[in-house]
């Protein structure tokens, strides 16, 4: 009897067990499903600025030979009016358009360009791709942001947490990234943050500054420094005035940087190789050709020299030490430490241009 009645207690708990095991799977598998259909039918997990230049360049009647993206070394310096001017010059009828965006990482920038590359009205030829920011410092004040979450599909939040354990960074700093990251992937899959105004749509660290409400930003995609002034910027305007205090000190910063110039990417050169590797043959398999651009700012990226030497990156146009184009770190060209003014922006673009130019016959 008494075996009975154990055996009954048994059976009774593994019937709850296995009830308890099909809620669980039911409950994911509802998640799913309502994922699935919420990707399909409901509101979009962009930020607005990113949708609106993706839905550009899909609806507008140019067609586009040429995309540069990137963060705010391509958005505030690249100008698609005058690179096409310049080109023209050299004999090129080419229509480029600026996808770049304030704060934009790595992973967010592979993120992007896999929506670029997937618009079926897409003629694109060359894609000029900033190669300066490796970030990997998922700060927790952006965790939440709807920029975080948009960038935490599986493949990219397992990329980006390769990339932090293959960091210099201390273990606790680590461990915090890490947190930061999965907290915004798990926003995702509960699909959280999506639709205008139901969370912060800016990240802390590259603030978007609403130039998009702009038509005629939104034709070019480029937002200079000296027009984020007109807009009455405050922070543009703080760094900028920053700079302007130190300017004296400038041309000695510079003369530092080509005595000594340390690597400032904290990534093993394993992790990018692999990271620039996987993106190269993503946009190689559109059909595409891959060039990649360090800014004229004072941010050395040798590994990344390094990369292009291996022919890992197809492609490099290098403007990142002084002494190659001290026209572009004259103190009067610049708007902060690290940008250029438009006019400086415009030498940019033409030199952009013109080492286009250049490359394009090398290969014909």
């Amino acid at each position: 009897m008494k075996d009975f009645g154990e055996e009954k207690a048994r059976s009774r708990n593994g019937g709850r067990l296995a009830s308890c095991m099909g809620g669980v799977f039911l409950f994911l598998a509802t998640l799913v499903v309502c994922n699935y259909l919420l990707d399909l039918f409901g509101p979009s997990l962009h930020p607005p600025a990113f949708a609106q230049k993706l839905k550009h360049i899909e609806e507008s009647e140019v067609a586009y030979d040429v995309v540069f993206i990137g963060s705010s070394y391509v958005y505030r310096q690249l100008n698609p009016d005058v690179f096409d001017e310049e080109m023209a010059k050299q004999g090129y009828d080419l229509r480029s358009y600026n996808m770049g965006f304030p704060g934009l990482v790595f992973h967010e920038m592979d993120q992007l360009l896999d929506d670029l590359l997937a618009i079926d009205s897409n003629q694109l030829r060359w894609i000029l791709v900033d190669a300066a920011n490796m970030d990997v410092n998922r700060k927790r004040q952006n965790r939440l942001t709807s920029r975080a979450i948009w960038g935490a599909t599986p493949g990219h939040t397992w990329s980006y947490c390769r990339g932090i354990l293959a960091s210099s960074d201390p273990w606790p700093q680590k461990l915090g990234i890490l947190l930061n990251q999965t907290v915004s992937a798990c926003a995702r899959s509960l699909h959280i943050g999506t639709g205008q105004g139901l969370i912060n749509q800016t990240m802390s660290s590259g603030e978007m500054g609403g130039a998009l409400d702009s038509t005629e930003v939104l034709q070019r995609g480029f937002f200079s420094l000296d027009q984020s002034r007109d807009k009455n910027d405050l922070i543009q305007i703080r760094r900028r005035n920053a700079f302007l205090r130190a300017a004296s000190k400038w041309p000695r910063r510079v003369e530092r940087f080509r005595q000594q110039a340390p690597d400032s990417t904290e990534l093993s050169k394993e992790y990018l190789r692999a990271a620039y590797s996987h993106q190269v043959q993503k946009i190689h398999n559109h059909g595409v050709a891959a060039i990649y651009v360090l800014s004229p700012c004072l941010h050395p990226h040798f590994r990344i020299e390094d990369l292009a030497k291996e022919g890992v990156i197809p492609k490099l146009f290098a403007y990142n030490l002084p002494e190659d184009f001290p026209e572009l770190y004259a103190a009067n060209m610049r708007s902060n430490f690290n940008h250029l003014t438009e006019e400086g922006a415009d030498l940019y673009t033409r030199q952009v241009a013109r080492d286009f130019s250049a490359y394009l016959k090398e290969i014909q």
